[in-house]
């Protein structure tokens, strides 16, 4: 389960990440344009959201960021269970039912997921983009793009302008270590029910004892 964690707050590093390099990627003659990342989500700079959705490991992973925050569910295939988590300026949560009613329960800076309010991507470190026209994934060679955050680095695998792969290299509790997500869609627009979620509509806010 701590990996399980771990990864997941590890992608929701990554889709900020990207969120913010789409969105430098908005302005007239910005260098971040001629990423392909920044022209798979060229029209962000009008939406203002991203969607992803990956698959790794046996879990799917769904992504979706906002200028307001963040939403990501982690969910193992072939199973009900779900973990919801959501991202705004007020903190970090994760979501849930309890008895019929809906909680968001505020996660404190020692918590996994919380250090992401803490290594929130900007600007400045996302100009340190690196380009790699050769990057192999399990004997596969793929264009990748490749953003470091956090002590992770994450690189997004091109076949021509296709996104095929999201690899991750970095520590998630047992040494370093590499997973290899895959890209199942990419969207920049997603619907009123993810952005009621990061806005906490309709739950009610739980802090633990302690």
């Amino acid at each position: 389960m701590k990996m399980f964690k771990k990864i997941a707050a590890t992608v929701m590093a990554a889709a900020m990440s990207l969120a913010m390099l789409t969105a430098c990627g908005g302005g007239g003659g910005s260098t971040a344009t001629q990423y392909k990342l920044a022209k798979v989500f060229a029209n962000s700079a009008q939406t203002g959201k991203v969607y992803m959705e990956l698959n790794t490991q046996g879990m799917t992973i769904v992504e979706a960021t906002s200028k307001n925050g963040a939403y990501m569910s982690v969910s193992p295939d072939n199973s009900k269970f779900k973990m919801e988590f959501a991202l705004n300026k007020s903190g970090f949560y994760e979501l849930g039912d309890q008895n019929g009613k809906l909680i968001a329960v505020a996660l404190d800076s020692d918590n996994t997921y919380a250090q992401l309010n803490i290594a929130m991507p900007t600007q400045d470190n996302l100009k340190g983009i690196k380009v790699a026209p050769e990057y192999k994934v399990n004997g596969v060679s793929y264009y990748a793009e490749i953003l470091e955050q956090g002590g992770v680095s994450y690189a997004y695998c091109f076949e021509g302008d296709d996104l095929k792969c999201l690899v991750f290299n970095g520590n998630f509790g047992n040494g370093i270590q590499q997973i290899v997500a895959k890209v199942v869609k990419t969207d920049t627009t997603f619907g009123a029910e993810f952005d009621n979620k990061i806005a906490l509509n309709g739950y009610t806010v739980v802090y633990p004892k302690g």
